[in-house]
């Protein structure tokens, strides 16, 4: 019993913790649109801002001289909108702020034309102060799921319902 109540412990606080975003590889070829609406993305405080900053989350060390490629910024989501970026022909890109990306709603696009690098992108709202008023905002679908504290407290009830029920039987 005390087995099945230490692996059911395990299991419900490994869910609990929350999943980070992985690092994505980009390979020759690949094109992705990062999408960020941050009112969809829950942002403190919501928009508008004076800017939102985009961070590549560049991994530096992937790079070599034989990546190409670019990035470009768009005001609405899908690359949809007016260009407000770009495009920068280099995949080195790290952050780029904009009083157009304000309104928390755009979307930067990567083609990788040769070569592959791994990012970890996010952005934040940015006030007057060009100080940092939000915390990360992850592209929207890029976060892995976590399960619900509900599902989780269902399955942990299931469990102990099921190793007292096999414990009743055996000591009958």
């Amino acid at each position: 019993m005390k087995r099945i109540l230490c692996a059911l412990a395990v299991v419900v606080l490994a869910g609990v913790t929350r999943a980070e975003a992985s690092p994505i590889v980009v390979n020759a070829g690949d094109t992705l649109t990062f999408n960020f609406d941050f009112v969809a993305s829950g942002a403190v405080p919501a928009p508008p801002y004076v800017a939102a900053e985009f961070d590549t989350g560049l991994v530096v060390s992937t790079l070599d001289g034989g990546d190409a490629g670019s990035w470009t910024g768009f005001d609405l989501l899908n690359g949809g909108g007016a260009v407000v970026f770009g495009p920068f022909g280099g995949v080195n890109l790290t952050t780029t702020s904009n009083p157009a990306l304000g309104d928390g709603v755009f979307s930067f696009v990567l083609s990788v034309t040769s070569g592959s690098i791994t990012i970890d992108p996010f952005a934040f709202g940015v006030n007057q102060n060009l100080g940092r008023v939000t915390g990360n905002i992850a592209p929207l679908g890029a976060a892995a799921a976590v399960p619900e504290p509900a599902t989780l407290t269902l399955l942990g009830s299931g469990l102990v319902a099921a190793a007292v029920r096999r414990r009743r039987r055996h000591t009958i």
